[in-house]
């Protein structure tokens, strides 16, 4: 029954996108790649105590940051000729890389899925050849993987330690650092799934544009749960892309 009602779904938004394409209200959807620099923070709000900013190793005031390379669909329908509204959804991959020393970490890895729904006000000039536009909604990112080093360097023995032990290694600069997967969702370490709120502004000149996206998380990390169970940690996040439409 629920396979039935989403094929019946998807086969309705199909055809009413059909419909509204041969009327001209709507164009043939847009796709295009995306790459460009992200950064996320983690906001932990203690009450009377103060708010505190932190990566994900409880270094304040620093942050996470790493690269997006994804691509998105957003067909646009034309309200006017001097206005459109549209969607803007699509995947994306983002990478992002950290050191610091609180942990005693040397290296940081952490691979995301990035899913976004918004919405979209289109504003066109020069004769649409280029547009500003405003989009607003929601988005999900998803954690597929986590490591770290802890510093172990095991210079040019590492191929054969490695081998011996059976523990992961990555080698950098000659060197070894022995791989410890995170415990996401565990006590201090944030959900693997996070839900946040984002907006943000696109520049347009023909075929190329700029991106700039803020994102606020609603997903609770619970990073203090054993301490206050009052205690808040969310999610904030700042991508800057550059685009191709094709």
């Amino acid at each position: 029954m629920k396979k039935t009602i989403l094929l019946f779904a998807i086969s309705l938004f199909c055809a009413s996108n059909a419909a509204l394409q041969a009327q001209g209200f709507m164009d043939d959807g847009k796709m295009s790649f995306e790459l460009g620099y992200v950064n996320k923070q983690f906001v932990t709000d203690f009450g009377r105590d103060g708010v505190f900013h932190e990566n994900l190793f409880g270094d304040e005031d620093k942050f996470l940051h790493g690269m997006q390379l994804g691509m998105f669909y957003h067909p646009t329908y034309k309200t006017s000729e001097h206005l459109g509204i549209g969607l803007r959804t699509g995947l994306a991959y983002e990478q992002y890389f950290a050191s610091g020393e609180t942990m005693g970490y040397d290296r940081f890895l952490e691979g995301d899925i990035y899913i976004p729904i918004n919405g979209c006000v289109v504003i066109p000039f020069l004769d649409d050849k280029a547009d500003i536009s405003l989009h607003a909604g929601v988005n999900m990112n998803c954690i597929i993987y986590g490591e770290l080093s802890s510093g172990d360097r095991l210079g040019k023995w590492g191929n054969i330690v490695s081998w011996l032990t059976g523990d992961a290694y990555w080698a950098y600069n000659n060197r070894y650092y022995k791989a410890e997967s995170l415990n996401y969702g565990e006590d201090g370490w944030p959900k693997r799934v996070n839900f946040a709120y984002e907006f943000g502004l696109t520049f347009r000149y023909d075929n190329f544009y700029l991106r700039g996206t803020y994102s606020r998380g609603l997903t609770n990390h619970n990073f203090y749960r054993g301490e206050h169970e009052n205690y808040k940690t969310r999610e904030r996040k700042l991508t800057i892309t550059i685009g191709f439409t094709i």
